[in-house]
């Protein structure tokens, strides 16, 4: 789901205009922006809590040159599912691997490898 499917989905729930839902999306986004920016910690009980982590510096490596670049401290936003959020995903990829066996089977053969389900872990990481 894109953005534009969020706010006509979320238009479609408050049976409002989708300018209106698009309005109170961004205001929902702005907002949990701001507050991770502070440093403070979003929790939304059964979805999941939003928090910031502190990252050390450290040394990586250029994977097309193998030269060595000092990536500095800082500070990365996660999200953590909650039970409701993690429900849900099990149950889908439950789904795909009950409907996929047919799935499975074709595009093993079309790719020559076989298909792997991912087990439900939510993580999304941004600088802040």
């Amino acid at each position: 789901m894109n953005k534009a499917e969020l706010v006509a989905d979320v238009a479609e729930r408050l049976a409002d205009s989708k300018a209106k839902a698009g309005e109170a999306v961004d205001a929902v986004f702005e907002a949990v922006i701001a507050a991770l920016s502070r440093g403070d910690e979003i929790r939304l009980p059964a979805f999941g809590v939003f928090d910031v982590s502190e990252t050390a510096a450290r040394t990586a490596r250029n994977p097309q040159t193998g030269q060595e670049v000092k990536v500095p401290a800082g500070r990365r936003a996660r999200f953590r599912a909650g039970e409701s959020a993690e429900g849900c995903a099990e149950r889908r990829v439950l789904a795909i691997a009950l409907n996929g066996e047919q799935f499975s089977k074709r595009r093993a053969a079309l790719t020559g490898r076989p298909l792997f389900f991912l087990r439900p872990f939510f993580i999304f990481s941004w600088r802040v």
